[in-house]
């Protein structure tokens, strides 16, 4: 007998719902369907499917036995928060932050009693993908297998089986999946196959662990690099001006070591400038470097660089010295004009001192770190009411970034 292989990409939207709906009903019958994600094809199986004891028995004694057997599939980054009910502000970024998205997160529980609370509110068997101190959860970028996944009434598992598309036979009785070319038997029957042809990024998920303490640790790259993980888990903080050679990276050296210095903001802040009409690669003004030694702050180590839309949709706030430095920013993204702000926060300019005497920039580097420190103080207050506070450089220490 042939399986249903539906297939959505390039039909219109109605063959995505039937497909959809396919999915659905065979899930919660208890079959198995093989669905698509932005990372690998997985056979998705209800949690308290009997078929998943197939699955199981094939993986005992292969895994950790710390990690659970089997990631749970969640619809939306709000059922997770609900399951896992985080307490450090860096676990709430990074649901928010990482989810949907290649990303499988290993949360590490307090106790056993969390495992057990988190299976009762889901209606999971025990063990499935919960260990005795650990959740394993994602939930995909697919708008459609993200619509199964709503539509089923228990919490799915889905095991990978591939990257590329899928086309399904059967041979001596086993299921086949040709996945890239190559065939894949699959240790189950299956109910229907949905193939939305290649996935998007052709890698498995980056595995990223919670740890008790707060913070976070990448386990195993993926689609996502380490490097990708903590761009997404930091605030991004753009200072802006003319040429990037004097105010802006003053600005940032001195956010730099307020940030050093006692200011510790739940979530991590990373700093960096640019200028609205700059050239690349120009070392800052000789008078920068007394100017900030004079405050006891180090001078920046950085190079000039042109501000790009890229760097604009980045940033989470973007500071700028004049009007007219914003009015550049937001001629360049205007939807950027929530978070991109004066600098001084009564509207007042930043003088540039470029062409000055020394003690000009001695007065501007001194009104800047001012400023600079309320922006600061303004940005850890507004994360702790986003995320909640948290403990004294939790997510800094222990690798974590």
């Amino acid at each position: 007998m042939r399986v249903a292989v539906m297939r959505v990409a390039g039909e219109p939207p109605i063959a995505g719902e039937a497909a959809a709906r396919a999915a659905i009903l065979a899930l919660n019958a208890g079959d198995a369907a093989v669905l698509p994600t932005e990372t690998v094809y997985g056979v998705a199986l209800r949690a308290s499917s009997p078929r998943l004891a197939v699955l199981r028995e094939l993986r005992a004694g292969s895994v950790d036995a710390e990690v659970p057997g089997f990631t749970w599939h969640a619809p939306d980054p709000e059922s997770v928060a609900d399951a896992l009910r985080p307490r450090h502000a860096m676990h709430r970024r990074l649901l928010a932050r990482l989810l949907p998205g290649p990303v499988r997160l290993l949360a590490e529980l307090d106790d056993a009693s969390d495992a057990r609370r988190i299976e009762d509110a889901l209606g999971a068997p025990a063990g499935v993908f919960t260990s005795e101190r650990m959740l394993a959860v994602r939930v995909p970028d697919h708008d459609l297998t993200r619509a199964v996944l709503r539509g089923v009434r228990a919490p799915v598992v889905m095991d990978h089986v591939g990257v590329l598309g899928v086309s399904t036979d059967v041979s001596g009785g086993r299921e086949i999946a040709r996945l890239g070319g190559e065939n894949v038997a699959l240790p189950i029957p299956l109910a229907m196959v949905m193939d939305d042809g290649a996935t998007r990024l052709g890698r498995g998920s980056t595995t990223v662990r919670l740890t008790r303490a707060g913070g976070y640790r990448v386990v195993h790259e993926g689609a996502w690099t380490s490097k990708t993980i903590d761009k997404r888990a930091e605030q991004l903080v753009l200072f802006v001006c003319t040429g990037n050679t004097c105010r802006s990276p003053m600005a940032q050296a001195l956010a730099e070591h307020e940030l050093a210095s006692g200011a510790f903001p739940p979530i991590p802040i990373r700093v960096e400038s640019a200028g609205v009409a700059a050239s690349e690669g120009v070392p800052p003004s000789p008078e920068v470097a007394p100017a900030l030694e004079s405050l006891g702050v180090e001078p920046p180590r950085s190079r000039s660089r042109s501000l790009t839309p890229r760097m604009v949709e980045q940033a989470e706030a973007i500071y700028t010295m004049t009007p007219e430095h914003r009015q550049s920013v937001l001629a360049m993204h205007p939807q950027a004009a929530g978070k991109t702000f004066l600098l001084d926060p009564d509207g007042g300019d930043v003088p540039d001192p470029l062409g000055g005497p020394p003690g000009r920039y001695v007065q501007t580097a001194q009104h800047l770190r001012r400023l600079v420190a309320g922006r600061i103080g303004e940005l850890a207050a507004a994360q702790r009411r986003e995320y909640g506070p948290d403990l004294h450089g939790a997510g800094l220490t222990g690798g974590v970034r």
